[in-house]
């Protein structure tokens, strides 16, 4: 004969244990990519603000965040300029919580990461893009979010 045993749990430790078992969405409600399933950061606050035709200078290792005035809602497109010289970076660009453009990581010895491309902005009622660079070690990188014609 073979003997069980029988665990009775609270409320309280059942709740405990299905926090601690919870695993992370890849997606938020609103269509958004967690950054740890590779999407862009959604909850951290830009480090600043520019408005376009601003030139925006190397940030730091690591993401920098700067949110980028354009004047006018979307549906729109602006021109992207970008240098991201010897280390590979990547520029994500983001309205409305969706990126709606990435370079990918682009910047060796060879072609140093020199681009430009028009980037569309779907229809939405923000008048601004959120650009985050993902910057190597010792990089050096700019660019520009130049304003809509």
């Amino acid at each position: 004969m073979t003997s069980r045993s029988i665990r009775v749990f609270s409320a309280a430790a059942l709740s405990a244990a299905a926090l601690t078992l919870a695993v992370p969405a890849v997606a938020h409600a609103d269509g958004t990519k967690d950054p740890r399933f590779g999407g862009p950061p959604t909850t951290s606050a830009p480090e600043r603000t520019q408005h376009c035709n601003d030139s925006t200078e190397s940030g730091h290792d690591g993401v920098t965040r700067t949110r980028h005035t354009l004047g006018r809602t979307g549906p729109t497109s602006f021109v992207l300029d970008y240098e991201t010289e010897n280390v590979p970076d990547k520029i994500d660009v983001i309205y409305q919580g969706k990126e709606i453009y990435t370079t990918g990581y682009v910047g060796d010895d060879v072609n140093e990461g020199t681009g430009s491309v028009r980037v569309n902005v779907p229809r939405g009622s923000d008048d601004f893009v959120d650009v985050l660079v993902h910057g190597g070690q010792n990089t050096n990188w700019s660019y520009t979010v130049k304003c809509p014609a």
